[in-house]
């Protein structure tokens, strides 16, 4: 991770490992839907990777932000759940812990509907799948990040922040 996020009840570098791991299990679900050779299979890892850390790295700020400025401030903290796996834990200016969100679940409600990859989405994935350069392929998550399903999802949570802080 290139910005180090809050983390509660787990070190930075753990904290990574879990987004770490969620980009992995988002590769495994993106090798399903995209054909990719024995060579290529790194690509789909370092996709999943960069979607998982980018996207939570976007995140934290945004929300931090916008419901500092509706004077409803919250922090958020990466934390491992009862199963090991990633969630954002916002805590409101009371010290209380608001609802957790699972980093999977931002990226199942960014990417997908009903189980399916959006079709916007799978456009630009599949982009970054079988980009030529690494240049290719960060243009495409670029506007992955940038496309209209991406940022209702996230767009969705932050509301739900923002009336709940």
């Amino acid at each position: 991770m290139a910005d180090v996020i809050a983390t509660l009840n787990i070190s930075p570098e753990e904290g990574q490992a879990l987004l770490l791991a969620e980009g992995d299990r988002l590769a495994a679900r993106l090798v399903q839907h995209f054909p990719v050779g024995t060579g290529d299979l790194t690509r789909a890892y370092v996709v999943g990777r960069s979607i998982s850390t980018n996207l939570v790295q976007a995140f934290f700020p945004t929300a931090e932000a916008i419901t500092r400025q509706l004077a409803r401030p919250l922090t958020l903290y990466l934390s491992a759940d009862e199963r090991g796996r990633a969630e954002i834990l916002p805590v409101n200016a009371d010290g209380e812990a608001e609802e957790r969100l699972p980093v999977d679940e931002l990226l199942e409600q960014a990417l997908y509907r009903g189980g399916r990859l959006i079709p916007q989405a799978r456009t630009e994935l599949a982009e970054a799948m079988q980009a030529p350069s690494e240049r290719a392929m960060t243009l495409a998550l670029i506007r992955l990040f940038k496309l209209r399903c991406v940022l209702d999802a996230t767009g969705a949570v932050l509301s739900r922040y923002a009336r709940r802080g």
